[in-house]
């Protein structure tokens, strides 16, 4: 599909224009989270989704796809490039860690979340996962984001998901029919399996080592949604890397 590989690329550097302020923000400790940066990049998600429907719609595969699969794929191409874009910096707030810089970080994390819940019809548990993880990023600007409880373990399952891009490429080109080699099916498994083990092994720890409390009972309930969603990703990459 010649069409969706041209433009995946000039719509990865069309969001360059939002990585090079965002690495800039992730240095500054003093960064006080921009409302209008949020809203511009909200608005400006909402506009891409017209912009690439009408560009693929003349190409076949895409054409003959349902609406909602059509959504689907342009959904999810929108978040593979955009958690292109976080993994960098994500990377660096990971080492370095810095309230300021991490909160923007988790509100840009979750804009596509947020416009896909307005322009997808999905299942019950996916509703459920976003609806989370939106509330959760509410949540953060109202309790602070130190090196003890939930909000902790929600920056770093936030974190640690932005390098986990590849997987959203390949939902994407599942639809269209347009697949991967065995050699990439393998690298985005293993790369998703590197990044669950990763977040998972990290919450275990940290559960474990302190004492469990009712925001830690909340965050465990959150962590069964989270948690779901990435057991059926794995399930649907292995089985997708053996064909």
């Amino acid at each position: 599909m010649v069409h969706y590989v041209n433009d995946l690329f000039l719509f990865e550097m069309y969001y360059v224009f939002l990585g090079i302020p965002l690495l800039y923000i992730c240095t500054q400790t003093s960064f006080v989270f921009s409302v209008s940066y949020f809203v511009s990049a909200i608005v400006l998600l909402f506009v891409a989704y017209p912009v690439l429907h009408l560009r693929w719609i003349r190409t076949p595969a895409y054409r003959k796809l349902a609406f909602s699969s059509q959504m689907f794929v342009v959904a999810n191409t929108i978040q593979y490039c955009w958690l292109q874009v976080l993994s960098i910096p994500a990377l660096y707030l990971l080492v370095s860690w810095e309230s300021a810089p991490v909160r923007t970080l988790l509100g840009m994390y979750i804009i596509p979340t947020l416009v896909s819940l307005c322009m997808l019809d999905e299942s019950f548990l996916v509703v459920m996962h976003h609806v989370t993880a939106v509330g959760l990023f509410v949540l953060s600007h109202y309790v602070p984001l130190r090196d003890t409880g939930i909000m902790y373990c929600v920056s770093i399952y936030g974190l640690t998901t932005c390098l986990s891009a590849p997987v959203y490429n390949a939902l994407a080109q599942h639809r269209l029919d347009d697949y991967e080699t065995l050699y990439e099916s393998r690298l985005i498994f293993w790369n998703y399996v590197g990044v669950c083990g990763l977040n998972w092994g990290w919450q275990v720890y940290y559960l474990a080592t302190n004492d469990m409390s009712l925001t830690g009972v909340m965050w465990v309930c959150c962590l069964v949604i989270f948690v779901n969603q990435n057991v059926q990703l794995l399930w649907w990459l292995n089985k997708k890397k053996s064909v």
